[in-house]
């Protein structure tokens, strides 16, 4: 492993509940690079992305992952977003069962649901609580 590789997966292979998802996987990113992983839909790669972050359902069965030049292969989830590993959704969640703008307790910076939709979006959006 060469000093300016941030991230380095030796043919890690991965399963799921006993089943096998990837094999022999190997990539090597270095400072100052940008990586993009494309595929169909259900090719794994946010299976390759969990399996690094350490989610325990996602086992390494074979290979190793070094981060800065440290094997975390077997380090759990905690311990690896100590080291400033994490994950960011393409696309935020959406939880179906509430609709803010429909709720009389919304509040985003002490103004209401009806105050915000004449708002810009912009304006509306960055940060939104729940006052019960």
């Amino acid at each position: 492993m060469d000093t300016s590789d941030i991230l380095q997966l030796e043919e890690v292979s991965v399963d799921v509940g006993g089943r096998p998802i990837l094999h022999d996987v190997s990539l090597r990113i270095r400072a100052g690079e940008t990586h993009v992983l494309f595929g169909p839909n259900r090719s794994d790669k946010s299976s390759l992305l969990m399996a690094i972050m350490g989610l325990s359902r996602y086992r390494v069965t074979k290979g190793r992952i070094l981060f800065q030049g440290q094997d975390i292969t077997h380090l759990p989830v905690d311990e690896r977003a100590r080291l400033r590993i994490g994950l960011m959704q393409q696309r935020p969640p959406s939880v179906r069962a509430f609709r803010w703008d429909n709720s009389p307790k919304f509040r985003h910076r002490g103004r209401t649901a009806n105050e915000l939709r004449s708002w810009p979006t912009s304006l509306a959006a960055p940060v939104c609580s729940r006052e019960m």
